[in-house]
């Protein structure tokens, strides 16, 4: 917390990068360079410090070391992961650190992982290669956030990276920013504030942001996609899977940012050696206690995949199944592989609302009543939360946003209760959401939100999705399809689900007007699919 206010104070009242001299004094285990210069290819000077480790002819191959990349944080510098290099530079890793351009003691225009910081990357390793006894068959890549970007970029980009760890990273930048055509308004706009205050951000991401946010002129917007997808992991995935290179990543469910269906979809497409661990928490939150305590899972994780990867040394995790999900948080994180995430997936259709304004979510679809409406300009009560902080308490310390459905305005929300469950049950994947809609208005803009609704209509967030069209003819039906927020969550006995949909969040931009309406429409194409599994515990 004390950092968290610290990096706001920054963001308040300085316009400087963090460019930190931080002094690590030599051991018994290692040596420490911290003033290393990496000059670029268009002439700007990047900034890295380097541990290496003292000889230990068992770590070394012909004298050479295996070598671990960190790229940093967006906001931070290479200092980041000083508490992890050390501890791997004790176990024989040479361990180099590095500030991308635009950000901590290096020059240059922050690039958001485009081909100037590919180009850097690539000369980080040719410096490996002339300055230090790098093993270059044994050079694994991570990084936290912006450095979890660039580790999925380069898996791709740099074939003499052997493999990867990404933390909290995005497999789609374009989808971080602008998912079902739905700008991420707080989070870009923290984005583009902290870089312009803690970097050297450039002028033409908050105008491309601002353009996703008011035009809807078709040129604009796709120069815009473009410059996303260059800047997206999972459009250069096939060059990964052409090497097989083995790919770790480690997210958290109650990340807005880079969402868990965001790296879900891109893990899908992997076909190498690969792991995903999804934990409870939101961006960042899990590994942050990395950075200043030696134990912690997501990096614990990380260590077992490149002790294997790079030197060789076998641990059950390796050969478990690919995927680890954290379901609860106990008195320790407790992560265990799941064999059926996001399958079995049952429809719940969404029928009319009734005299006390609820509607229902039944296993088979009306109709005594064709459609139901809701004024979508005005906030209905439900919602995510407080950015960052809901999710940080909720999935970090157990506290989750609750709700109290009766106070719900109705007129601007619809409310679809279900049933009480017979058994507990597990929440765990996509809830697939199908509308039919209209809107008085040239554009629709839905929020649905998934609840666990217990006694006393207390219910709790289990989560939720975003989706929005833009210049639609008034009055004219449109089937909108989306995904709520990837989830592993129990549901318990006697609990239900309750689903609402509206049109106002502080997370994203409305294009709502003040008088305009939504109409959904009840069939079959109107409906969730929710993915089941019975709770083991």
């Amino acid at each position: 917390m004390k950092i968290f206010m610290l990096l706001l104070v920054f963001t308040l009242s300085a316009k400087a990068n963090i460019c930190l001299d931080v002094k690590v004094p030599d051991s018994e285990f290692y040596t420490f360079q911290n003033d290393i210069k990496i000059k670029t290819h268009d002439g700007f000077v990047l900034s890295a410090n380097l541990l290496v480790p003292k000889v230990n002819a068992k770590e070394k191959n012909g004298n050479k070391f295996p070598t671990i990349i960190f790229g940093n944080s967006w906001l931070l510098d290479e200092h980041e992961y000083l508490r992890q290099a050390t501890r791997l530079a004790k176990e024989g890793y040479q361990v180099l650190s590095y500030s991308l351009r635009g950000w901590g003691c290096s020059e240059g225009e922050i690039d958001i992982i485009g081909p100037s910081d590919t180009s850097d990357f690539k000369l980080v390793v040719d410096w490996l290669r002339d300055h230090t006894s790098v093993d270059m068959k044994r050079i694994g890549l991570s990084g936290i956030s912006y450095g979890g970007g660039l580790s999925l970029m380069m898996a791709a980009k740099e074939p003499r990276i052997k493999t990867v760890v990404a933390m909290s990273a995005w497999g789609s930048l374009l989808d971080a920013l602008y998912a079902n055509e739905t700008p991420r308004k707080f989070w870009g706009d923290f984005l583009i504030i902290s870089g312009k205050y803690l970097g050297n951000a450039p002028q033409y991401v908050k105008e491309y942001f601002d353009k996703l946010s008011e035009t809807s002129d078709e040129k604009e917007i796709a120069h815009i996609i473009k410059w996303a997808k260059e800047r997206s992991p999972v459009e250069f995935i096939d060059e990964v899977n052409k090497r097989k290179v083995p790919v770790m990543i480690a997210n958290n469910f109650g990340d807005n940012l880079f969402t868990p269906n965001n790296v879900l979809s891109y893990f899908k497409k992997l076909k190498g050696p690969k792991k995903l661990i999804l934990a409870q928490g939101t961006h960042a939150t899990t590994e942050l206690g990395g950075l200043f305590f030696e134990k912690n899972i997501h990096f614990n994780f990380a260590k077992i995949w490149f002790d294997y990867w790079l030197k060789g040394i076998d641990h059950p995790f390796i050969h478990d199944k690919d995927m680890f999900i954290e379901s609860d948080l106990k008195k320790e994180r407790n992560i265990v592989s799941s064999k059926r995430f996001d399958r079995f997936k049952k429809p719940l259709y969404l029928n009319e609302r009734g005299v006390l304004g609820a509607g229902k979510l039944l296993g088979t679809y009306p109709v005594l009543k064709e459609s139901d409406e809701y004024f979508s300009y005005f906030d209905s009560f439900a919602g995510s939360g407080i950015p960052f902080i809901s999710d940080l308490i909720d999935g970090n310390f157990s506290v989750p946003k609750f709700e109290y459905i009766p106070r719900l305005f109705r007129r601007h929300a619809l409310v679809f209760e279900g049933k009480r469950l017979s058994e507990t049950l597990l929440v765990q994947g996509n809830v697939e959401v199908s509308l039919k809609v209209k809107s008085t208005d040239e554009n629709i803009h839905l929020i649905g939100y998934l609840y666990d609704v217990g006694p006393r209509n207390i219910a709790k967030l289990i989560t939720h999705g975003v989706v929005t069209k833009r210049s639609v003819i008034p009055f004219q039906n449109y089937i909108l399809k989306f995904d709520l927020n990837t989830t592993s969550y129990k549901v318990d006995r006697d609990h239900s689900l309750v689903f609402v949909i509206d049109s106002s969040d502080i997370l994203y931009n409305s294009y709502q007007s003040p008088l305009s309406k939504i109409i959904v429409e009840y069939g079959k194409e109107t409906s969730l699919k929710v993915p089941w599994v019975r709770a083991l515990y």
